[in-house]
């Protein structure tokens, strides 16, 4: 449900093998450590849509399974991402 994905993405996610998060997923908004910027989203059915300035993006089919994220992105890339603890 959306209820379970909204609080199983919360906290800070990033690749395998990176030193810092690239994302803290939080209550309303997502926060981009590269951007020092946070933006607003909502998850419809399993995904995700971010709102930037001047676009949106969708994150589909995420699923959490422990510590790992997997989503498509919007170019249809399989993105996999971990938590940072």
């Amino acid at each position: 449900t959306d209820s379970f994905l909204s609080v199983n993405i919360l906290g800070k996610w990033g690749g395998l093998g990176e030193a810092s998060p690239v994302w803290d997923i939080r209550k309303d908004s997502i926060y981009y450590f590269q951007h020092s910027k946070a933006y607003a989203y909502k998850v419809i059915n399993k995904n995700i849509i971010i709102q930037f300035e001047n676009s949106s993006a969708v994150l589909k089919n995420i699923k959490v399974n422990n510590d790992t994220l997997f989503f498509t992105d919007d170019a249809g890339i399989f993105v996999k991402g971990y938590r940072f603890k």
